[in-house]
């Protein structure tokens, strides 16, 4: 007896299966399954070329520069480092990462690493998940208007901070928090929502720990509003007078609305933390969809599938939605955040200034510590994390020659012309040896002297290319430009540019 399946009953059990076969890639070439890569889609038909051309006014440059990025990932004409084997002579040429927000293989490098340095981070306390949302009446606006996407965390730290104060009255206690944006729903729709992690407990004045274990969700739920309509109110800069009007009306109607549609959750308990850790860094580094949930791609039209948990007691049900995919590729480009933007924040606890002093705190809580005590337990802590940094560095994989199974030696690094010109070995050995004031005093030179060529404010893009000429890398000099500003030695006139305080 001979059986005939037809194409069409094929891929619809392809798209049925697709999900249970997520984590099983090495079977699809078997089953006819295969993953759709978001590149794929993006050059489909010279599609990208096109879509930049018809949407060229309402691209930003932000989303331009991150799918540029993806299309040069691994690749030799991006730069590379070269590697010989001192024994047998053999070369290898190494491509650098794009670290684009749309690339799944560097986010998945990216998610790791930052994980890997949250967790070191993390107190030794019982935590708190917490998710904060918005009405999505606000959704529209603070897409059109990004800035504002900054005062859902200073919203989300002045609800914690009143929480605690108003269980404490008499008393200062600082709780560490964790907050991380989310912009992306699992259905790709804007949806920008806080993840927040929470010490359940902080210290007082007296360096002495304080547990915090009780969270009031309608009082949690009431504050939130209060304060995200606080603040968006505040921070908000009109433009034109028609969608001033229409956001303060908004504004105005859901402070007087009595039904609580800004929804928090509070009830996960978190004893280590790590598995939510990777959870929220995932969706700040990945595209905003997993490759494997991409079933489908039929002419122009995309297919997706996601969960969603439904009914009492919750069950996970299955939905597959299809786009054109025009709209699909809008749908990623609008969870691509503004550059310089911060989706990760550290209050509290958490800030450089009182992580150390609370985790000395908390060794030494059952004792009748000193401040001479905490001072050598913050000593230890600050030798044994410097030693820890120092043991991952040395853990960095080998690159190991083929044939002679030994180190190969770094012997190039090339950098295309279009980049700052690679610098030599013994002059990148000096850079790394530069101490901080050093760096600093650079940075104060270089703004110092572009005064007179931007008197109402030097764009930071300009202090980054005279930095990088003076081989002080972005990240560094991002580093000391928001030292500078925490110290008053210089303030910013608009966003993203600088004057000195003369």
């Amino acid at each position: 007896m001979s059986i005939s399946i037809s194409l069409e009953l094929i891929v619809d059990l392809c798209v049925f299966w697709s999900g249970w076969l997520a984590t099983l890639s090495f079977l699809c070439p078997l089953l006819l399954i295969g993953f759709i890569k978001l590149k794929e889609l993006f050059l489909k038909n010279n599609f990208c070329e096109a879509f930049k051309e018809k949407y060229h006014d309402e691209l930003r440059e932000v989303e331009v520069h991150e799918v540029e990025k993806m299309f040069k990932c691994r690749e030799l004409s991006n730069g590379y480092k070269t590697y010989k084997c001192p024994k047998c002579g053999f070369t290898r040429k190494i491509p650098f990462n794009c670290k684009s927000r749309l690339c799944s293989n560097c986010g998945k490098y990216r998610t790791d690493r930052w994980t890997h340095l949250l967790e070191k981070k993390l107190l030794p306390v019982t935590h708190r998940h917490m998710v904060f949302t918005i009405s999505d009446k606000l959704w529209p606006f603070l897409k059109q208007n990004r800035y504002l996407l900054g005062s859902l965390f200073k919203a989300v730290k002045r609800t914690i901070d009143r929480l605690v104060h108003d269980r404490y009255p008499t008393d200062t206690i600082k709780v560490g928090v964790i907050c991380a944006l989310h912009t992306a729903g699992k259905n790709l729709k804007f949806n920008p929502h806080i993840h927040v992690i929470v010490t359940e407990g902080g210290l007082n004045k007296k360096n002495e720990w304080v547990d915090y274990k009780y969270f009031p969700y309608d009082k949690l739920r009431r504050i939130w509003k209060y304060e995200v309509l606080t603040e968006l109110k505040k921070d908000y800069i009109p433009r034109n007078s028609s969608d001033s009007q229409k956001f303060y009306e908004i504004i105005d109607a859901l402070f007087s609305d009595q039904t609580l549609d800004f929804y928090v959750r509070a009830k996960d308990r978190l004893y280590h933390g790590k598995g939510l850790i990777k959870y929220i860094i995932r969706y700040i580094r990945h595209p905003p969809i997993a490759e494997y949930r991409i079933v489908r791609l039929e002419g122009n039209q995309v297919t997706f599938w996601y969960d969603q948990k439904e009914g009492e007691p919750a069950q996970k049900k299955r939905y597959y939605i299809t786009m054109e995919l025009e709209e699909f590729i809008w749908a990623l480009l609008q969870h691509i955040p503004e550059r310089l933007f911060r989706m990760l924040r550290f209050y509290g606890l958490y800030s450089n200034r009182l992580r150390k002093i609370a985790k000395a705190a908390i060794v030494l809580k059952d004792t009748l510590a000193s401040y001479q005590e905490i001072g050598i337990q913050i000593a230890i802590i600050e030798r044994l994390e410097a030693e820890a940094m120092n043991t991952d560095k040395l853990r960095k994989r080998p690159i190991l020659c083929p044939h002679c199974k030994i180190e190969m030696e770094l012997i190039e690094i090339y950098i295309p012309p279009s980049k700052p010109p690679p610098t030599p070995m013994i002059q990148t050995k000096l850079i790394q040896e530069r101490s901080v004031q050093d760096r600093i005093s650079l940075v104060q030179d270089i703004i110092s002297k572009n005064h007179r060529y931007y008197p109402k404010g030097i764009p930071l893009r300009i202090i980054l290319e005279d930095a990088s000429q003076c081989a002080i890398s972005e990240h560094l000099c991002k580093r000391v430009v928001d030292y500078l500003v925490q110290k008053g030695y210089i303030y910013l006139p608009q966003i993203n540019y600088y004057l000195p305080v003369t």
